[in-house]
């Protein structure tokens, strides 16, 4: 069948739905989010801004940064006047800055002491990282959501399954474009079908799209590296961002070179549909010059004529900024 394309684009705060009637609207809670001053940890602050009674907590190491934005975030107000009714309190009293270290050993008692309700996790990259955030909120019986897009991270946290439920508490990992919104549209596509002998998706976001430190790091990580990958019904092995291939998409994005990623749904989606034979995720960057640069040094890495290239991660984000205005802000995802 034709693929399922959705639009891959942030949308502003003006279009999120029903923002009214959000369980974190219901329960009036404090949401703390980790890592709230960084480039995605913005953008949920700022939607979160717009919930009545929900008093937000930017958080993270530097509390000089958590400051600025809880500014900026005062001086904005209330986004619409059915807000500004419904609420009876002031911006000011709805946003707080407060530094904390996701990797303090006094971790849970610096959350517990927040009073925070929900925690949201934002701090990446994941894929080195441990559940000793989760493992706080669950100690102190608080929700816990990331936006991790580590395969490992996300698939292994299956091992808070019984502590959560102990707790009562939701613990949610890969919140984000992948897992979340890729497996979303494959389990609508799968009601088609008795069973299904082959995945692929493939996302490609525009240019200008901003991009975060962290971001770059977790993709430079797996360039070279071995990825897994599912081929002939089993477990398979390929490179990451190699496997070189297009994908033409509907305009105005058009055609876009795509390779080989390491993410969450190379774990998750053979458990779901057993019986698959082919898994396939790709991505790719739409200047052909940074796309295909990095292929080059991927494959150098896969020789093992460089280093990790993760260690680079400060210089090639800096290269990368030289090219944004290059390019488009449309992106585009891909589900066959």
């Amino acid at each position: 069948m034709n693929p399922t394309r959705l639009p891959y684009r942030f949308r502003g705060t003006q279009d999120l739905p029903d923002a009214d009637a959000s369980p974190i609207a219901q329960s009036k809670g404090r949401v703390l989010v980790l890592g709230g001053y960084g480039l995605f940890g913005t953008r949920v602050c700022r939607g979160l801004m717009r919930i009545p009674g929900c008093h937000v907590i930017i958080a993270g190491r530097s509390l000089s940064s958590a400051q600025r934005l809880a500014s900026d975030l005062m001086a904005c107000g209330f986004t619409s006047a059915s807000e500004a009714q419904a609420s009876a309190v002031s911006a000011e009293a709805r946003v707080s800055a407060l530094r904390i270290d996701s990797e303090s050993p006094t971790l849970a008692a610096e959350l517990a002491a927040s009073g925070a309700h929900i925690v949201i996790h934002c701090a990446g990259p994941f894929q080195k990282q441990d559940y000793q955030v989760a493992r706080a909120c669950i100690s102190n019986r608080m929700h816990y959501l990331d936006l991790a897009d580590a395969r490992e991270f996300v698939s292994n946290i299956i091992e808070l399954d019984g502590l959560a439920k102990a707790a009562q508490v939701l613990v949610c990992s890969g919140a984000s474009s992948v897992p979340a919104l890729s497996s979303a549209v494959v389990a609508e596509l799968a009601q088609n079908f008795s069973h299904m002998d082959e995945i692929d998706i493939g996302i490609s976001p525009g240019n200008r799209t901003e991009r975060g430190l962290a971001t770059v790091r977790a993709i430079l990580s797996y360039c070279g590296e071995t990825i897994p990958s599912w081929r002939k019904g089993g477990p398979s092995v390929r490179a990451g961002w190699q496997g070189l291939r297009s994908f033409q998409y509907a305009h105005p994005v058009g055609k876009r070179w795509l390779v080989d990623c390491d993410v969450p749904d190379l774990a998750l989606l053979p458990a779901l549909y057993p019986g698959l034979k082919s898994l396939r995720f790709g991505a790719g960057l739409e200047i052909s010059l940074l796309h295909f640069g990095l292929f080059a040094l991927s494959a150098l890495r896969r020789l093992r004529l460089l280093p990790n290239l993760a260690r680079f991660a400060t210089p090639f984000k800096t290269a990368s900024d030289w090219f944004i205005k290059l390019g488009s802000e449309t992106g585009a995802m891909h589900v066959q």
